[in-house]
């Protein structure tokens, strides 16, 4: 399976992105992304990714390091796992600012319009990424994340009575894409057992349909 970088497409993008931004809260906290996308695979899609136990430098590039977060990738590898892709899925946040607290951002978005503007940037960003990935199914395991995704014009979604889920209706390279809006998949928040086993199943049919 087709495994594209998007680490050069992005760094520059991030860095001028920052540079604007750097007074806000959150931001002197620099950037995390992922490092490279599989085409056309199933894409899991998160929030924003935690701030670790350092934080280095403004404008951080690592990328996400799996390994690192095996709590929170197990069970997009059992997903995966039963859908038959193995480990050839791939993991985007929609944020790329560091915080372990999702009330933090969103309690700071309603507050400061500026900060609201700055990740609409991101999301944007992310988004180009997708359409680069052109991926089979998507699945955004955050609720935060699903209400910001619903309202932004490249990601607009239609219910599919055909498929029992959404499809992506924007005009774009992911128009027609199955999405499914779920809650987180870890835990405290997670969902339940029965839940969690039913979008397992959900996902199977459409990875084995499209």
């Amino acid at each position: 399976m087709n495994k594209i970088s998007i680490k050069s497409l992005l760094k520059d993008c991030y860095d001028h992105l920052w540079e604007g931004y750097k007074d806000l809260p959150l931001a002197g906290r620099g950037y995390d992304v992922v490092d490279n996308l599989y085409k056309g695979s199933l894409l899991f899609v998160g929030l924003n990714p935690a701030t670790g136990k350092e934080i280095k430098e403004e404008r951080l590039f690592e990328g996400i390091k799996e390994k690192n977060y095996p709590k929170y990738f197990n069970a997009f590898d059992s997903i995966a796992k039963c859908c038959g892709v193995g480990y050839h899925y791939s993991y985007l946040d929609i944020l790329a600012i560091r915080s372990t607290n999702q009330k933090e951002i969103k309690d700071n978005m309603a507050k400061i319009p500026r900060l609201k503007d700055f990740c609409q940037k991101q999301i944007s960003l992310s988004l180009g990424m997708m359409e680069k990935a052109k991926p089979q199914v998507i699945a955004v395991c955050n609720a935060f994340a699903c209400d910001l995704l619903k309202v932004h014009p490249g990601f607009q979604t239609q219910f599919d009575k055909m498929i029992g889920t959404y499809r992506i209706t924007s005009k774009n390279e992911l128009e027609h894409t199955p999405v499914f809006f779920s809650g987180m998949l870890s835990g405290k928040h997670a969902l339940d057992k029965g839940s969690f086993e039913r979008l397992v199943w959900h996902i199977k049919q459409i990875v084995n349909r499209e």
